[in-house]
């Protein structure tokens, strides 16, 4: 599940073009490995924006009432921003995975900080 998350956020970062990322971050064995499996080239529709709407637009998706932290991941302007709540920090920051705060939060062990938050299910 986390590999699959990864995927949909380097997808992001890759955009425009939606070339893999070239930066390296510590990845867990399972991510690396389906980084490894990724195509060159990424299709935003085919393999990002799927794990989008399975995954993040219960909390962060167009529904207003519903969107948690201020953070609206269906509209790239807004996934590009700097984060409501956190001010100097982004959640998806193009080609820098490090600086990318959804990466962090999706490879975190900590239950209070990782996301999707683990009493979604998700």
């Amino acid at each position: 599940m986390k590999a699959l998350m990864l995927i949909f956020f380097l997808g992001l970062l890759a955009i425009p073009g939606l070339a893999k990322p070239k930066d390296k971050l510590n990845l867990p064995s399972d991510v690396a490995v389906a980084m490894r499996q990724l195509p060159a080239v990424l299709d935003f529709n085919i393999d990002v924006k799927p794990i989008l709407s399975d995954k993040c637009f219960a909390c962060h998706g167009p529904d207003k009432a519903k969107q948690k932290a201020g953070l609206r991941l269906d509209q790239a302007e807004n996934a590009y921003a700097t984060l409501p709540e956190s001010p100097g920090k982004f959640a998806i920051v193009r080609g820098d995975i490090s600086n990318s705060e959804l990466v962090h939060r999706i490879l975190s062990k900590d239950p209070k900080y990782v996301m999707p938050v683990p009493k979604s299910h998700l």
